[in-house]
């Protein structure tokens, strides 16, 4: 990426949060028993795993298929970089999502609509008609909010 991909910011030490972390109560969560398969309905690569990664690995551990319904493959989410072009993103960004998913112990079935990324609100249609057939079989779907603000995501999460 170029320098002015990169965050620059210091972050928040570990030494900060690692103490924290294991110590709150969070709450218990376990998926419905009867739930065989959840289709998850992800605009951009990332999008499944910062929306519902936590779910996803619970659903895994919990021994429910998971379906990735990757409606793009990012290669838009770097424009103007000088260290890759739009389809060398696009592999990067999928390779990321595979590993992403594998770190949180989620082995999912991958349909992989290829719309246009940045172009989606010009092809709801084309989502529409591809994305009903790609979860066919789910017991449940997840998607993006639909109040989501950001104009790429907001098509694939639905009518609001």
């Amino acid at each position: 990426m170029s320098g002015e991909d990169r965050i620059a910011a210091p972050g928040t030490e570990e030494s900060r949060w690692a103490d924290w972390l294991p110590a709150q109560d969070w709450p218990r969560w376990t998926p419905d028993p009867s739930w065989r398969e959840v289709a998850v309905c992800a605009a951009h690569p990332d999008d499944e795993v910062l929306g519902a990664g936590g779910v996803l690995a619970g659903l895994a551990a919990a021994g429910v298929s998971v379906h990735l319904v990757a409606v793009t493959d990012g290669e838009a989410s770097h424009p103007g970089s000088t260290a890759v072009i739009p389809t060398g993103l696009a592999e990067l960004r999928v390779l990321e999502t595979d590993r992403a998913l594998a770190a949180l112990g989620v082995r999912a079935r991958t349909t992989r609509l290829g719309l246009p990324d940045s172009g989606l609100g010009r092809c709801t249609a084309e989502l529409a008609a591809a994305l009903g057939p790609a979860i066919v079989g789910a017991d449940v779907v997840l998607s993006t909010w639909t109040g989501t603000p950001t104009p790429t995501t907001r098509p694939s999460a639905g009518p609001r």
